[in-house]
């Protein structure tokens, strides 16, 4: 199964992947679980991980999928365009990219909060789907619990603050 990766209007994710879904594809919007305070009370809120897109599992082939998008398209002439990876118009992730993705999703294609400590100069993650991915962060918030990670996305570097929270410093 390959996933096509969609340009869609900010706020319009949701109602694109049902659109979509009407059509037999499994249209997912990856989200991510992020801790907020408000008044002394943390609560986990369920964010756009990719504001804009909207992924695609199936096993259509490059052209069958674009085939299939030009009659979607005649349908709702101005809700997406596809993600282009190549001159040729690939829009469809690379294998490492999605196996790297899938590895950060649970089931429902959500990132939950990820846990860890400071040992020294080095963060360690116990827990959480970022464990053993340490080498991934690129700056950590310890005030709003977010820690800046970067995600390839069709071979572009896309940065993403993520839910995760510092339990101790040693």
């Amino acid at each position: 199964m390959e996933w096509h990766v969609l340009f869609v209007k900010t706020g319009d994710e949701e109602k694109i992947a049902r659109l979509l879904k009407k059509e037999d594809l499994n249209a997912f919007v990856p989200k991510m679980n992020m801790m907020y305070r408000k008044q002394g009370e943390s609560t986990l809120v369920k964010k756009t991980m990719f504001p804009g897109y909207v992924f695609v599992e199936c096993d259509l082939k490059q052209h069958e999928f674009m085939l299939f998008l030009t009659r979607i398209h005649e349908k709702y002439p101005k809700f997406m365009r596809l993600l282009k990876v190549d001159k040729e118009g690939t829009s469809v992730l690379y294998p490492d990219e999605k196996e790297y993705l899938k590895s950060l999703l649970n089931e429902s294609y959500v990132l939950d909060h990820s846990t860890g400590l400071i040992e020294g100069d080095r963060t360690i993650i116990t827990d959480g789907p970022l464990k053993g991915l340490e080498n991934t962060i690129l700056k950590i918030d310890r005030h709003k619990r977010r820690a800046l990670i970067e995600v390839m996305l069709c071979n572009v570097p896309t940065q993403v603050k993520v839910s995760f929270e510092i339990i101790s410093k040693c």
